[in-house]
């Protein structure tokens, strides 16, 4: 779980650049909890969505926090 630009990321893999990436973007962050790395890190989840190619990199863009299931 990253959080740079005000946009928040969860990688799905080491390779942030290449492996599968759920991200989500202003004014969508305000949705979400407040600490995303606390939340999520570590934790096994389940993205809904439509993944999109983004410079030769998988991605879902989530805008709904029901998009994101906390599986455990």
């Amino acid at each position: 779980v990253d959080q740079g630009s005000g946009i928040i990321f969860l990688h799905f893999g080491s390779n942030t650049r290449r492996d599968f990436v759920a991200l989500v973007r202003p004014p969508f962050t305000a949705l979400f909890p407040s600490r995303p790395r606390d939340y999520y890190q570590g934790r096994r989840v389940r993205v809904q969505g439509v993944v999109e190619d983004f410079q030769g990199q998988p991605q879902i863009v989530v805008q709904l926090p029901a998009q994101i299931e906390v599986m455990d």
